[in-house]
This record gives C-alpha cells, sequence and structure tokens, in this order.
C-alpha cells in the first residue's frame, strides 16, 4: 500500500460535506436524499420525522448542513425558531408553499435559506450548493443585521408555544412591558407586524 493513500483517504473524508434532512413526509425525504446523493463528496447522514432523532443525529456525527421540513406538531414552529441557535452548521427550512412571513421570521431566526417546496429542482439544487459552500464570512455578513437577539427569540419561541406574557415574564424575572418589547423588537427586525401573521401560519401547518 502506498504510504500516502491513509493520508489521502483521511483529507477526502474531512472535505466530504454531511448532510441531515428533517421533515414529516416521506415523499418529501426521498426527494431531498435523491437530490443530495447527486452531489459527489456530499455524505447522507440519516433522516429525522421528529425533534429527538434530529438531535441524536445532530449529536452523533458532524453535520454541515440540515434541510428542514416544517412539522405538524404545535410546537413545532418553536423548535425551528431556536434550531440555528444549538446547530453551527448551514441550515434551509422547505415550506409546503411560498410565505413572505415564514421566509422573514426564520431568515431572522438564523436560518441560511427559506424556500418553497414547489420550487424546481434545479432552482431548489443550486440553493443546496451555494448554501454548502457559501464562506463563514458571507453568511455571518448576511445574518449580522436581521437575526434576532437572544431575549427576542427567547420570547418569541415562548409565546409560539402558547405561554401567555404573564408567564414569560415571571419566568424569566421581568415585566410584561418587557416581554412586550423583546416581542416587538424581535418582530420589527423580521420585518413583521403583528405575531398574529406568524401564528396564522402555524395555524395553517397543525391543522393539516
Amino acid at each position: 500500500m502506498d504510504k500516502a493513500e491513509p493520508k489521502i483517504k483521511e483529507l477526502l473524508e474531512k472535505t466530504k460535506k454531511h448532510v441531515v434532512i428533517f421533515d414529516s413526509c416521506q415523499f418529501t425525504m426521498r426527494g431531498l436524499t435523491l437530490l443530495c446523493e447527486r452531489h459527489a463528496g456530499w455524505r447522507m447522514c440519516g433522516t429525522a420525522d421528529s425533534f429527538s432523532q434530529l438531535w441524536q443525529l445532530l449529536a452523533r456525527q458532524r453535520v454541515d448542513l440540515v434541510l428542514c421540513g416544517i412539522g405538524k406538531r404545535a410546537d413545532d414552529f418553536s423548535r425551528l425558531l431556536n434550531l440555528p441557535d444549538y446547530f453551527a452548521g448551514r441550515c434551509i427550512l422547505l415550506t409546503d408553499k411560498s410565505s413572505a412571513v415564514l421566509r422573514a421570521a426564520f431568515l431572522s431566526a438564523g436560518f441560511d435559506a427559506v424556500t418553497s417546496k414547489q420550487v424546481s429542482l434545479t432552482a431548489l439544487d443550486s440553493l443546496l450548493y451555494y448554501t454548502m459552500y457559501s464562506s463563514p464570512e458571507d453568511r455571518q455578513a448576511e445574518r449580522v443585521a436581521t437575526c434576532y437577539r437572544p431575549l427576542e427569540r427567547e420570547v418569541l419561541s415562548a409565546l409560539l408555544l402558547g405561554k401567555k406574557p404573564h408567564a414569560i415574564a415571571r419566568d424569566m424575572g421581568g415585566s410584561y412591558r418587557t416581554v412586550s418589547r423583546y416581542k416587538q423588537n424581535g418582530l420589527k427586525r423580521a420585518g413583521l407586524n403583528s405575531l398574529n401573521e406568524i401564528l396564522a401560519c402555524q395555524k395553517n401547518y397543525v391543522a393539516k
């Protein structure tokens, strides 16, 4: 065996890109898997249809890109809002239909891209490739101005879980006015006027 061969294999392993897919739709997971497998050097590390499965996959190995759908549980919106805060890799959210509200809300949560499952395969493939290989500097520049601040994210996440403002204030050790301010600042950062815009989208997914 060539002495350089193990080093070459190690280098190739390091340059591989690892992908995880999270979605409640088996057809979507299959389609995304086939799309990702077209890229040389991309390795599928598993699929998940629940957040507990997703956390297990993320904890087990290095993951470079997570492709997410929006689940059917009432707490999925809240969990998705926090995903980019816990996962250092790249995240793309796929919505059932194009939605300016969801795009604004989740880009501000730190997702690298939010797009519809109805886009063409060519457009989706280009988005996957660009997101996977964009530089950390470019990603940081795109995120810094519009990302929720930690307490804004905490308040919005709690509200999407159905918690009342007074209960959130009690848990945070603050006041109702403080909770309201963080909510409004977060919505303003995302370019939204009301939490009801997000809640209406949430209802559409959970009701299916």
